[in-house]
């Protein structure tokens, strides 16, 4: 799966006229992926932007030291894990800015200011703290993965209906990263990007809506599948985040019309009382209603846990275990509070 951010932002920048290369490592085999120091030799860029999760933050980093090294490139630094913990993440060094959340509206700026850097490659003497404000989703171009390294290795495409989630999830770091206020794109506007994806790659496998909340607002993602589901054959399809509370048997018939094999539902702990900690704003009985929808409609089912949630023990995680082979789940997602 492409790196959707970075795709977005290479949109805007190539707006503007500046020269794009994205080097995302997950579209080549593990032993054909390129040295970074040769990438960077090669395109000798003015910035170089790095996109930091938690879990790979190891490789980030030594992704910014590499850049360092070269000592005429400024690096910025963004991602899921600058916006939790940015001071830290500036404390480190390794960048000249950091910056937090949906970053479109700036990253013009940014790089034009990164282009007047004094001589010593640094916007500053203390690495800055760039805090950006939720964009408006419905003014960006469509997300550019022309700009990446490989690129027709590319055979799912990701696509993002909307950014933000209203709910409180305790566990979910969305509304410290993409912010409580949901926004929404045009649901032609979406299904017209889909078009001309599979235009353009017409070896595309699949298609993956990788929004937040999907359905909040459940009659505009519904507009969004019919859409889908009129272009024939669609794309197999998977949609991320899906709450039990939304699904109804309009949407599971336009899931599937649309090319959905497969629904999964987050329920993140099935013992009562760590499943009242996770504030979800639905119940475990409207969980199981809706996987027994899902199965009726000839779904697979999927459900999605969280194991380590306060209150959390080995006995209680049984319950999850139990919930889930009573629903009868044929794919089971198992993820880990640290």
């Amino acid at each position: 799966m492409p790196h959707l951010g970075l795709a977005s932002l290479s949109a805007v920048l190539k707006q503007a006229g500046h020269v794009v290369t994205v080097f995302d490592e997950v579209l080549f085999e593990p032993e054909a992926v390129p040295a970074l120091e040769a990438v960077l030799a090669e395109t000798r860029p003015d910035v170089v932007g790095v996109s930091v999760y938690t879990s790979t933050l190891d490789r980030a980093q030594e992704m910014m030291q590499a850049a360092r090294r070269r000592g005429d490139s400024v690096v910025l630094a963004g991602g899921p894990h600058a916006a939790l913990w940015p001071d830290e993440l500036a404390r480190t060094g390794l960048a000249d800015v950091v910056v937090t959340g949906e970053a479109e509206e700036a990253i013009v700026s940014l790089v034009r200011e990164s282009q007047r850097r004094d001589g010593a490659g640094s916007l500053a003497a203390d690495p800055q703290v760039i805090r950006c404000a939720p964009v408006d989703v419905r003014a960006l171009p469509w997300p550019d993965y022309s700009t990446a390294l490989n690129e027709e290795s590319i055979w799912w495409y990701p696509v993002l209906t909307s950014r933000g989630c209203p709910h409180s999830c305790s566990f979910c770091a969305v509304r410290q990263i993409a912010s409580r206020r949901w926004r929404s794109r045009d649901p032609q506007d979406c299904a017209a990007e889909v078009r001309a994806a599979r235009r353009a790659r017409p070896g595309l496998s699949g298609l993956n809506v990788s929004d937040d909340c999907p359905t909040a607002d459940p009659g505009r993602f519904k507009t969004f599948l019919r859409e889908l589901a009129a272009d024939s054959p669609p794309l197999p399809l998977l949609v991320d985040n899906m709450r039990a509370d939304a699904v109804d048997d309009e949407l599971l018939r336009l899931l599937k019309a649309a090319g959905a094999r497969s629904v999964c539902l987050g329920v993140e702990h099935a013992h009562p009382e760590v499943f009242a900690t996770v504030n979800k704003s639905e119940t475990l009985e409207d969980i199981r209603r809706a996987a027994a929808r899902v199965k009726t409609h000839g779904l697979e089912l999927g459900l999605c846990f969280v194991i380590g949630l306060p209150g959390d023990s080995y006995q209680r995680t049984q319950a999850s275990i139990r919930f889930a082979r009573e629903l009868g789940a044929k794919l089971l997602y198992w993820n880990r509070v640290h």
